[in-house]
């Protein structure tokens, strides 16, 4: 930096205004681009990090990341570069209306419609990051810019890593914030899409509730309890949540990444719909061309696994039409099996025998859901396919309810326990049931028997290096966790 006249600036182009914040890694400054006459946001490396290979790499990285998406609702990234002092810096996109997190601790809770608006924009960011093959790996309210207008901007993409096949493959680091880390991130497994929707469940549990799904005194204690523990429903706290987003959190929040939202588009979707006072909101179908548009009805389509179906408007001479039609295919085919209804029971279809995917889809298109899987060794079937179901097939159901299915996992014997027994011995905690080398166990870098003994998740060497939990929660992402773009 140069003091010009008493005037400081960042490699002679970027004029000092203010301090917006600092975190563990970095701080933030607003500043005022002399080149294209605009404010912005410089993210500074800490003078102690600039000569730390990994730190400048993490710094790098979180440009590169961030500058490679182009979304309405991600902050954008101007510029990366080293001052004459051997400074590292950033130039961002000045998002003035402060965090997320900063409006939630004047508000408190927020408005349904308001929950659904901001959740809708996130997850809108973070289905551009994943086309782009990119997982953020820290959502949280101090992550999410407000514009004076109140749209969200998704920032700090300081610990996202592209996937690739050597990421995949490595899980050397635990870096996020404890109180919104999905159970996959907690175990150091290798992460999908899903462990940000995951993270974005938090968030809007903490809007609609003023509170976290979980609390506990120190990140270790938190990030077991993301592992192994079921959060009470929002509507439970806040009887005012609507149904739909009730379940649309609940479903986000589901410890198996299979069992969330398979995508983050498809939780925009819903949640676009429920924007208002967070029931759903649906979209006319466009009536048909021609002079003159008849008067129209609304038709309400129930709910599907918390997921709001489209409310469509026909023309009310059709559905008159429609209705007598109606009544006479059900005259004609009376005792024959009709096809599912959008209410009343519906005949559970026979899945056993099939893969995994295939009896979702029989599932789907009978009006029903596939719920929880279980895997089951020994069974002689071959991997992937449903050895039982519950309910059983050709019992009667409510349409839109879920069955559980188990499957064969191939193995002839010795189940899924990676070398560990759900009471074993020594080591970190979380020595048992869930395969090798991705648990909590081992020395760490919190040292040994922290955690206790006993807890399911897997045995071997943990995350990072040949340890589990300890040491490795963003240092920049708590301590400073208010300060608008977190400073790393």
């Amino acid at each position: 930096m140069t003091d010009r006249a008493h005037q400081v600036f960042i490699d002679d182009r970027y004029s000092y205004i203010d301090s917006l914040g600092s975190g563990g890694m970095a701080r933030v400054l607003l500043a005022h681009d002399t080149v294209l006459e605009r404010d912005v946001a410089i993210k500074v490396l800490h003078q102690q990090y600039a000569e730390d290979p990994e730190f400048v790499e993490r710094f790098r990285n979180e440009a590169q990341s961030a500058a490679a998406l182009a979304h309405p609702n991600i902050v954008s990234i101007y510029d990366l570069g080293r001052a004459e002092d051997e400074t590292y810096y950033i130039a961002m996109e000045y998002v003035s209306g402060g965090t997320l997190k900063e409006l939630m601790n004047r508000s408190g809770k927020l408005p349904a419609g308001e929950v659904a608006s901001l959740g809708a924009q996130v997850a809108e960011a973070l289905g551009a990051a994943h086309r782009r093959d990119v997982i953020h790996r820290d959502i949280k309210p101090q992550n999410v810019l407000l514009t004076e207008r109140g749209e969200a901007k998704v920032a700090d993409f300081g610990i996202a890593r592209a996937v690739s096949p050597m990421s995949e493959s490595r899980t050397s680091l635990v870096l996020g914030t404890a109180s919104y880390m999905s159970p996959e991130q907690a175990e150091g497994k290798p992460l999908g899409p899903a462990s940000d929707l995951y993270s974005l469940g938090v968030v809007l549990y903490e809007m609609l509730t003023g509170g976290l799904p979980f609390e506990a005194e120190t990140p270790v204690a938190m990030a077991l309890k993301q592992v192994s523990e079921t959060p009470a429903r929002p509507a439970g706290i806040e009887p005012s949540v609507p149904e739909g987003l009730d379940e649309l959190v609940m479903r986000l929040l589901a410890k198996r990444p299979a069992d969330r939202y398979q995508s983050a588009d498809e939780v925009a979707e819903a949640l676009n719909l429920m924007r208002g006072d967070g029931s759903p909101e649906f979209p006319a179908v466009v009536a048909p061309t021609g002079d003159h548009t008849p008067d129209t009805g609304t038709v309400d389509l129930p709910t599907s696994g918390g997921v709001p179906r489209r409310r469509q408007r026909f023309p009310l001479a059709i559905l008159g039409v429609l209705a007598a039609l109606g009544l006479m295919a059900w005259a004609l085919s009376e005792g024959l099996r009709e096809p599912p209804s959008a209410s009343g029971q519906i005949e559970v279809p026979e899945l056993t025998g099939m893969q995994l995917t295939e009896a979702r889809g029989s599932l789907e298109a009978s009006g029903l859901r596939l719920g929880a899987s279980f895997n089951e060794p020994g069974s002689g079937a071959p991997q992937g396919e449903v050895v039982s179901q519950s309910p059983a097939a050709g019992e009667t159901v409510e349409n839109g309810s879920s069955v559980d299915v188990t499957v064969s996992s191939g193995d002839s014997d010795g189940g899924d326990s990676g070398g560990g027994s759900e009471s074993g011995g020594s080591g970190d905690g979380f020595s048992g049931d869930s395969g090798s080398g991705d648990g909590l166990s081992g020395s760490g870098s919190s040292g040994s028997g922290s955690s206790g003994s006993g807890a399911p998740a897997g045995s071997g060497g943990g995350d990072p290096g040949s340890g589990g939990f300890g040491g490795f929660f963003d240092g920049g992402s708590s301590g400073n966790s208010q300060d608008q773009y977190s400073g790393g």
